[in-house]
């Protein structure tokens, strides 16, 4: 039986048979798979302790290419991103990473470049970057990366790049006020230029970063318009974000 080594952040688990637990992994080699992990729950196996939920780990991976389920044979933990689990608004942020690796990914396909931007998001949560300005890097770059990012820049009516424009889901774009009067999430010249640096600069200048209240408020608007686009649903995890965001 062939076998594959990757390096796997794991998104989602589930437990099966008696001591057995199934495995929904974004890997850098074969994109998005499921593995089985035999008898993990067992206090005595291996591969306790590299398998955690957005764990990152070097796996070897058992079975046919492309085939539903993989066994996970073999396991070594890169990374645990514990402080993750000390602050709630990482964490919120962190669950939005996963969901967004899960449900926009398709499966079987490699996509390095989205698992390395995922780990750099994950080790700015981890290391204490602000949740916010790591998430909305992410998530927009995710959005560039995979051909969806909305245009923001200028209306998409007449071309001109006024101090305010309206994002409009259903264009997936942006309108001055002229072209399009009603409707339409803000987007203030100020937060345009926050979503093009975002594009531009590299991550370690993200801490120098300024993302003020008001562009984190029209930024998250206007992501969360556009995984709904996207989903035909808010993300689930949107609501524990927003209830954290709540509690301050």
């Amino acid at each position: 039986m062939p076998t594959f080594r990757t390096s796997a952040l794991v998104l989602r688990a589930y437990d099966f048979a008696e001591a057995d637990r199934v495995l929904v992994l974004f890997t850098r080699s074969l994109g998005k798979v499921k593995g089985v992990a035999k008898g993990v729950r067992r206090s005595a196996s291996r591969l306790n302790g590299c398998l955690g939920w957005l764990s990152l780990a070097e796996l070897q991976l058992a079975g046919q290419e492309h085939r539903e389920l993989y066994r996970i044979t073999q396991g070594q933990l890169i990374q645990a991103y514990p402080k993750l689990k000390d602050s709630l608004e990482a964490l919120a942020r962190a669950s939005r990473l996963a969901e967004i690796l899960f449900s926009l990914t398709p499966d079987h396909q490699p996509l390095p470049e989205i698992f390395e931007l995922a780990e750099t998001a994950l080790n700015l949560l981890d290391a204490g970057v602000s949740p916010a300005l790591a998430s909305v890097w992410f998530e927009w770059l995710f959005l560039e990366r995979m051909g969806h990012r909305p245009q923001v820049e200028r209306c998409q009516d007449c071309g001109q790049a006024g101090d305010v424009l309206a994002y409009h889901a259903q264009h997936d774009g942006v309108s001055c006020r002229a072209c399009r009067t009603q409707g339409g999430l803000t987007l203030s010249a100020g937060t345009r230029r926050v979503l093009a640096k975002l594009i531009s600069g590299h991550p370690a200048q993200l801490p120098r970063l300024c993302l003020s209240a008001g562009n984190e408020t029209e930024i998250q608007a206007l992501l969360d318009s556009v995984w709904r686009a996207h989903l035909g649903r808010p993300l689930k995890s949107e609501s524990f974000q927003r209830a954290v965001h709540e509690l301050g």
